[in-house]
Parts: structure tokens; sequence; C-alpha cells
């Protein structure tokens, strides 16, 4: 259940050699995701390559090592897993190995397995505090995780955030837990220190975006998601959380089915859970809106019935009035029993009754 709420990151690697590396982005907060790389000479290289660059990097590497780390690239998670794992046969001690191979098997949501080899980088290689990350995800994604082991889990995504100023993908899953734990102010705190790091990446905006909204800051939780249709119009996620924060936070029915309607349309990606849930949101809203206006339709013309009623309440008065001057009955006399003592209460009881229909 937790590991669909998650920014689901699983590590950021520090490369050993001199190759400029990436740092994928977030696509979707159920589960799908890149892996957020950083090169560590000097200066951190934060880069995006591509499936086809990837595939260029493997035929045309010399180093066994970035070959490895191609696999991860190109999301190809079984070829990682085998390929480290040959590797590690005549280098089993092998650092990029065993990240790759714990990495792909975090992919693969075999987080045991995972963490097992992450624990042999402590032993092997002392000091990658990133690894850290892998055992947090495990410890999430155990069976029957309780309360309890959602604490530990945030320490250890702490112990890898906070040791290396340079982390990102340990930083998504600990402002993500936070959310999960109701923490709207520690999760926006922990995604803006993120968004610091990783160049105001996707994966770090829509975090920052979604802690902001639960704290009611709608303001920011729209210009973060704003910010990442400005450089990329087509994603739906910032499209779908923009148009929860016209409906919730800004009482826009309205404009938040417009927007949800060029989700549900868009025909430049398949990503049909996403589509799913703003079709959802929008049939809602919809159903609200249309019950909304025969409310007031219905309101108003209950509006008309009591403006006749109150004519029909004056012209019968008016006609008791001169009926008891012709008369003369004395005002006693209708306080004991004339007519203008048993119309208006008995009537005006029955109209607010109407009126509460």
């Amino acid at each position: 259940m937790v590991i669909k709420a998650f920014a689901f990151a699983i590590f950021s690697i520090s490369f050993l050699t001199s190759c400029v590396t990436s740092s994928g982005d977030q696509e979707t907060e159920q589960g799908s995701a890149d892996i957020h790389v950083h090169q560590t000479s000097g200066q951190d290289i934060l880069s995006e390559l591509n499936r086809d660059q990837w595939i260029n990097i493997r035929k045309t590497s010399n180093s066994d090592q970035m070959k490895l780390y191609s696999s991860l690239g190109t999301r190809e998670w079984d070829v990682a897993i085998n390929d480290a794992r040959a590797y590690l046969e005549n280098h089993p001690k092998d650092m990029v190995a065993l990240q790759v191979l714990s990495i792909g098997l975090a992919m693969k949501q075999n987080f045991s397995l995972s963490a097992y080899y992450s624990r042999l980088i402590e032993k092997y290689h002392p000091g990658q505090l990133e690894t850290a990350n892998i055992q947090g995800l495990a410890i999430l994604n155990q069976p029957g995780a309780t309360f309890a082991d959602f604490r530990r889990a945030m320490v250890k995504f702490e112990e890898a955030f906070e040791g290396n100023n340079r982390e990102v993908a340990s930083g998504l899953n600990l402002g993500h837990l936070h959310l999960e734990m109701g923490n709207g102010a520690a999760a926006r705190d922990v995604f803006k220190i993120v968004q610091n790091r990783c160049g105001n990446c996707t994966a770090a905006l829509l975090g920052f975006g979604v802690a902001s909204s639960r704290i009611k800051d709608y303001e920011e939780s729209k210009e973060a998601f704003e910010t990442i249709l400005d450089r990329d119009p087509d994603n739906l996620q910032a499209k779908y959380y923009i148009a929860i924060i016209e409906n919730y936070g800004f009482q826009k029915k309205e404009k938040a089915v417009k927007i949800l309607a060029d989700v549900v349309d868009d025909k430049s990606t398949n990503d049909l859970d996403i589509k799913r849930r703003a079709n959802f949101l929008m049939r809602r809203l919809e159903a609200q809106i249309y019950s909304e206006k025969k409310l007031r339709e219905i309101n108003l013309d209950h509006d008309e019935d009591a403006k006749d009623s109150a004519i029909v309440f004056q012209d019968e008065d008016e006609e008791a009035s001169g009926t008891a001057e012709q008369e003369d009955i004395s005002p006693s006399g209708i306080q004991s029993g004339g007519q203008s003592d048993s119309i208006m209460p008995a009537n005006d009881s029955g109209l607010e009754d109407d009126l509460d229909l």
C-alpha cells in the first residue's frame, strides 16, 4: 500500500569513472520511476540521457562498469540483474556490480534481496550511505509493515539523505513517507531541499506541490505544477493536480472539469491510470455542478412561490381588516379568535416547510 504513494526513487549513484551520467525524473505516483544518478568529480553533474544514448554507451564503452550502468539507463532491469550477477562471479566484491544488482532487484520490487546486496556493499565498501535508501524501501515493503516500521524506514532515508548533500533519491522517498504519515510541512521542507539538489527536477516539484496542498498553501502548490507545465506542457500529472487545486483549493469546479477533460482527451501518452482517475473526478464534479444548478433552479422557483403567497396573504389580511372595521370588531376580538390570528402563523409555517424542501 505504501509504495503506491511513493516517488519510488531507488538510488543516487556516485560514479567512479569520468563519464557523464544522468538524472531521470519520476513519472507517476503509482510506482514507475527513473533512476536518479549523479557523478562526483569535484562538482555535481546532473544531466539526462535518453535510452538511445545509453544504448550507444553500452555499445561503445570499453568500461565493463559503464556497460553495467547502461542497463539501468535503458530500464532493462532483468538485463541489469543478469549482467551484474555474471560480473560478480569473477569480481565478487565489485561495488558497481553490487550497486547495479541491488538497484535492478529493487526496480523489480524484490526489496528483501535488494537489501541483502546493499548490506554487502556496506560490508565490503563502508561509507556508502546511499545504500540506506534501499534498506528503507525494503522495510516499508515487508509484509505487514507497521507504523513502527515506517519510523525505521524514515531513519534509513534520513541517514542517506542527510549524510550526502548530493543525495536525491532518498530525499524523494523521505518526503513521500512524511506525506504518507500526514506531515505535510515536513514533506514540503524535504522536497524543497531536493529541488535545490536536482535542479528543480519534476519529481521534486510534484512532491513539493502535493505537500503544499496538504498544508493548504494552494498558491505555492499551483505554482509548482505550473513550473512543470512551463517546460513540459504535456505532463498529465501536473495538469491533474492543478485540477484538484482549482476544485478543492479555489472552489472552481468548472475550471477543474475543463482541465480534467484535457487530461482525458490527451493523445500524447498512454498513461491510462492518470486518465482513469481524471475521468472519475471529472464525472463526479460534473454531477455536483448539475446538482447545484438544479438546486438553484428549485430555490428560485420557491422564491417566486413565496412572493405569490405573500401577495395572497396581504390581500386576505386587508380584506379581513376591512370586514373588522365594518362590523366594529375590537382588536381584542381579533386576538381572541379573529381571522388574523389564524391565517399568518399557519401559512408562514407551511411556507417555511416548502422552502426547506
